[in-house]
């Protein structure tokens, strides 16, 4: 089993030491003793995890936390500080932090939050892994569809990856052309009605058992998922 990867940002020596001792065992952590280091290793590493202290020697934890979350990063990050103020717990919130702990604290109580983050960023990513709208959820490993939370319908192939496709783009009208640049990718081209024979066999699956119609045609351009 791969072990998750953590980073700590921190320059006290003594708390630095303490949290690698507690966090070593569970996860593969990697540390930093300034926010230049920090950052290098977040962009370089892409943890599950990160532990930011706020008061760094070269670049002040609230910027390393905007920078992280400006490329992109989703990975929880908790926040250290000995600045108790609602201000800057509120400034730090404003800019994505996910908690935020004031020192001195308990291991106890951290590894309680970490574990709480923990558990918000796996449900993140299962909602990443197997996109989602208000009647389907899609499960990739399996090319299925489950719909109104308990309908599981198996798909073929190309019908997976053309609701899959509808599904990125709920709300808007996808032509035809380019779900053919899409969906069958390659030097060979499809036959000029294969798109509207694969959607006819994904909506008698999706949309035929069920009272409401949720893939539209739009007439002379292509199709269209329509949500709540």
């Amino acid at each position: 089993m791969v072990e998750p990867k953590a980073i700590l940002i921190e320059d006290n020596q003594a708390v630095s030491e303490t949290l690698s001792a507690a966090l070593r065992p569970s996860c593969q952590l990697f540390i930093a003793a300034d926010g230049k280091e920090g950052l290098r290793l977040i962009k370089s590493e892409r943890p599950e995890l990160i532990i930011l202290d706020l008061n760094l020697p070269d670049i002040s934890g609230l910027k390393v936390l905007k920078e992280a979350r400006r490329i992109g990063v989703k990975s929880p990050i908790l926040v250290l500080s000995g600045d108790d103020r609602l201000d800057t717990k509120l400034e730090l919130f404003n800019a994505g932090a996910d908690d935020y702990m004031v020192k001195p604290f308990s291991l106890g109580e951290l590894e309680a939050r970490l574990k709480a983050m923990s558990r918000r960023l796996s449900i993140y990513k299962q909602m990443v892994a197997n996109p989602r709208t208000s009647s389907l959820v899609l499960d990739r490993a399996s090319e299925s569809v489950i719909r109104e939370g308990s309908h599981n319908i198996t798909l073929r192939h190309k019908e997976y990856a053309i609701l899959d496709f509808l599904v990125k783009h709920v709300g808007q009208t996808v032509d035809r052309e380019r779900l053919v640049t899409q969906i069958w990718r390659g030097p060979k081209k499809p036959w000029s009605n294969s798109v509207d024979v694969h959607v006819k066999t994904l909506r008698d699956k999706v949309d035929r058992p069920f009272n409401r119609q949720l893939i539209t045609t739009i007439h002379g351009i292509g199709y269209r998922l329509e949500d709540e």
